[in-house]
This record gives C-alpha cells, sequence and structure tokens, in this order.
C-alpha cells in the first residue's frame, strides 16, 4: 500500500487556446505525504492554480492520475468528489469569498454543518483547522 497521501503520477494539464492548445503542466510526479504541510509557490502562469484545481478535483488532468489514498480523483464521480473536498481539501482564493456576517471559525464549520454534522462537531473540527494554520487568534474575527 503507498504510503503517500496525494500522489500526481505523469499529469499533464493541456487547455485550448484558439487554434493551438497551452501545456500548462507536462509530465508531473510528486507526492505529498500525510500530515504534512506544503506550499506551493511560483510565478504568475507558471501553473500553480491548474495543479490546486488537479488535486481538489476541480479539474482534470488530459494525461496522467491524480491520487488521493491510491483512488484515482479524475474518476470519481459528483458525489464522492462533493464528500472528498468536504472532508479532506481545503480552498482559500486570492478573492475574499468568507460571508461577511460570520466569523472565520464559523465560515470554516459551514461545509460540515451542510454535510450534517452536529454544530458542536463543525466548530471543534474548524477550530483543530485554525490551530493548525496557526490563525486561532482569529477564530471570531469577522
Amino acid at each position: 500500500m503507498s504510503e503517500e497521501l496525494l500522489l500526481f503520477e505523469e499529469v499533464t494539464k493541456i487547455y485550448p487556446s484558439g487554434s493551438s492548445h497551452l501545456t500548462i503542466l507536462e509530465d508531473l510526479n510528486f507526492s505529498i505525504a500525510p500530515e504534512s504541510s506544503v506550499a506551493i509557490v511560483g510565478k504568475s502562469g507558471s501553473g500553480k492554480s491548474t495543479l490546486l484545481n488537479l488535486a481538489g478535483g476541480l479539474d482534470k488532468p488530459t494525461k496522467g492520475r491524480v491520487l488521493f489514498k491510491g483512488g484515482d480523483i479524475g474518476k470519481m464521480g459528483d458525489r464522492e468528489l462533493s464528500h472528498y473536498r468536504n472532508r479532506h481539501i481545503g480552498f482559500v482564493f486570492q478573492s475574499h469569498i468568507l460571508l461577511e456576517d460570520f466569523s472565520a471559525l464559523e465560515n470554516i464549520a459551514i461545509p460540515a454543518l451542510i454535510m450534517g454534522e452536529s454544530s458542536r462537531e463543525a466548530k471543534k473540527r474548524a477550530l483543530a483547522l485554525l490551530e493548525r494554520v496557526d490563525l486561532v487568534d482569529r477564530a471570531h474575527h469577522k
């Protein structure tokens, strides 16, 4: 059994561009171990957002596979992808898309509440996530 939490195998992503095409990622291979923190850095247009969209199941590779705990993200159905994103992937977008009337803690807890988790458990999990990224002091900030 693989030790990788997330594995990119020979991943290529090509987008159409008029009558041509644009290769953003080509034969990318890398893995992320469980309980690790990873920073994706690079200049504008280097493929960071594309890589994250593939990891989050928001897009599919043109070639290759993205595996989460051995399962191919590209072969997941809508329901399975929703569960994967809700339980295993977090997105922090460049633009502010938090709900203004709610605190940071509440914004983080909302997806768990939608999935039927109790308010107590959702807030407990949200607080743990804030602690993991050293933002617990911002939990009640709106």
